[in-house]
């Protein structure tokens, strides 16, 4: 026991990350990739604030405790917000796919390249060339982009064998609930996997390119890594990453400070109140979104004359 606490180095305890200019700039270009794609697929989906409807709609989907916790969140992130009937409304699930795809091609392409680069300047005290890492990373391709679909994969097999559970009790009506109460406990243990499996995935997700880039193992073997980084030191993770939540928000928050100042003090864009357009599909109305509003209902715009004056007349009718 007393060599076990001598040796662990604590909460804040680690290795010295050494500074490279690389793994910045490939952090930088991921994120700009990312907005890049981000923008393409809100000019086809015509889904405005489609990541944050998306997020939405999948805690919604886990119950009210879940949909409460990301609301919480969500109301503090120094982020330009939807009025809370759009943010309710479910996107197209074609977005939600596309978004889903580009946001895991993307994070775990480059969050491997990154941490392989990092784990050698640590292990190694070297530097690692940028084609490099996007060699290694394309190398563990399949590792990298199949684990987290196939720790959905095993959330969905194990939530299927509760719901045929119910279906079985339901369709035989005769000895329907008997079965289902000889089955109970499988549920109950069911239950108890998926919702692990699921803390795994969601606590441990950006885990799982550092474990692939340090260890240059499969996506099973960094799995298990990360489960047992998770749940065998659950408060030193959860230290880690309040702390990195904390600085996350901060540079969000700071970075917004800077771009504003930067458009201010060069007397760029300051009199142009209108952030953005909203088209809707059949290009009849655009909600127009205004920086003064911050966050309040978007006014309607009628680009159809037929459609004003027939919604002007309906407004005349009721009023």
């Amino acid at each position: 026991m007393k060599e076990t606490s001598n040796t662990w180095p604590g909460v804040f305890g680690g290795q010295r990350v050494p500074f490279d200019p690389k793994v910045i700039f490939l952090g930088f270009l991921a994120v700009l990739i990312f907005m890049g794609g981000i923008y393409v697929i809100h000019l086809f989906s015509e889904e405005p604030y489609l990541v944050s409807r998306t997020f939405s709609y999948c805690f919604r989907s886990l119950g009210p405790t879940a949909e409460k916790g990301f609301h919480g969140i969500y109301s503090i992130l120094p982020c330009m917000k939807p009025e809370k009937d759009l943010l309710y409304q479910t996107p197209d699930e074609r977005a939600m796919i596309a978004l889903l795809l580009w946001s895991v091609f993307l994070f775990f392409f480059f969050g491997g390249a990154i941490s392989r680069m990092v784990a050698i300047g640590i292990a190694k005290d070297d530097t690692m060339r940028i084609s490099q890492a996007f060699g290694f990373a394309w190398k563990h391709k399949y590792a990298l982009f199949m684990t987290p679909f196939l720790g959905a994969f095993l959330i969905a097999f194990f939530y299927g064998c509760n719901w045929l559970a119910g279906f079985l009790a339901q369709w035989l009506t005769s000895v329907g609930p008997i079965v289902f109460i000889l089955v109970f406990f499988l549920v109950l243990l069911s239950t108890f996997f998926m919702i692990c499996l699921f803390l795994g995935l969601f606590c441990g997700i950006h885990l799982l390119p550092a474990a692939i880039g340090t260890e240059g193992c499969d996506g099973f073997e960094a799995g298990i890594s990360v489960f047992c980084y998770i749940f065998y030191r659950p408060w030193s993770y959860i230290f880690h990453n309040v702390f990195l939540v904390i600085s996350i928000v901060l540079l969000v928050w700071l970075g917004g400070i800077f771009i504003d100042l930067s458009f201010q003090s060069s007397l760029v864009s300051v009199k142009d109140d209108i952030a953005s357009y909203h088209f809707d599909k059949s290009w009849t109305t655009v909600r127009v979104n205004y920086k003064s509003l911050k966050g309040q209902e978007m006014p309607v715009f009628y680009i159809d004359k037929s459609l004003y004056e027939k919604e002007y007349q309906n407004y005349q009718k009721r009023y």
